[in-house]
């Protein structure tokens, strides 16, 4: 009689879960790959920012160029976090494309079909991988972070940056909008990629959106970096910018997001696979 008593251990596995468990399985490569190019580019940028920075001499003017932008990020209060900063949107990029790389693969290859035949639920599915490709790229900004920060708290004692404003809190507080932008540009690659079906041109329809179509309609659109996705993730990251408050950056982003997420969904729940 024992036998037949139900088995906790052999119960059906909620469906989400199990799909975010074997998806996180299968994305191992893309995690490496993510956090590792991520760390290299900030590693980078930040030797490079700190380096950059030149003392100044009592009533000279400061030096033009990039060295006085990055002084300036350097000093204020999340400042050593400074590398991870400038190198916000080619992080997002990196995401973007990590997830555009998974999410249109699967078509590529064919693995949808398998994957949908031991969970027909397609958005149950959906929101399992998504849930593991957030991780990821939570995951590889939390190295990229630690990169930063540490490589930001070596340079500052044998530099001229000013590091007497950095604060923990404000750190905190970059650190966790700067995730939350990485964690958007992920979105918008997922929907691009369930859309186009092609991981190339999905990577190279976003990069050419994000880089460069929102500056060319800046062009002809004086308030464009106020509207579109791109400049409101560079202001949600900044805190907010002259043109647009933080919390009205984040209320777009948000709308945004929704539309994204919309439109993921029904694209990925009603086209036929075998397109």
């Amino acid at each position: 009689m024992n036998r037949q008593r139900s088995r906790p251990h052999l119960q059906k596995e909620n469906p989400v879960f199990a799909s975010f468990r074997s998806e996180l399985l299968r994305f191992r490569t893309t995690a490496r790959t993510g956090a590792i190019a991520m760390s290299t580019l900030v590693a980078l940028v930040t030797i490079f920012a700190f380096t950059g920075v030149e003392p100044r001499q009592e009533g000279s003017r400061p030096a033009p160029g990039a060295a006085t932008d990055a002084s300036s990020l350097l000093a204020e209060a999340d400042g050593v976090l400074g590398g991870l900063i400038l190198a916000s949107s080619m992080v997002g990029i990196i995401a973007l494309a990590l997830t555009a790389l998974s999410v249109a693969r699967d078509f590529e290859l064919g693995t949808i079909r398998v994957l949908l035949v031991n969970q027909p639920n397609r958005l149950r599915f959906l929101a399992g991988k998504l849930a593991a490709l957030s991780a990821v790229v939570v995951a590889s900004v939390a190295a990229a972070a630690i990169v930063a920060g540490v490589l930001g708290l070596g340079l500052s004692g044998s530099t001229d940056a000013d590091t007497s404003a950095w604060s923990a809190s404000a750190t905190l507080a970059t650190y966790a909008n700067l995730t939350i932008a990485a964690l958007l540009w992920g979105l918008f690659g997922a929907a691009i990629a369930v859309v186009a079906r092609s991981a190339s041109t999905a990577i190279t329809a976003g990069v050419a959106y994000f880089l460069v179509g929102e500056n060319l309609l800046g062009l002809v659109w004086d308030d464009a970096g106020d509207w579109l996705p791109s400049g409101l993730l560079d202001a949600l990251v900044s805190g907010g910018s002259p043109g647009v408050a933080y919390l009205t950056a984040a209320a777009l982003l948000l709308g945004y997001a929704v539309v994204a997420t919309a439109t993921l969904s029904t694209v990925f729940a009603r086209r036929d696979i075998t397109d």
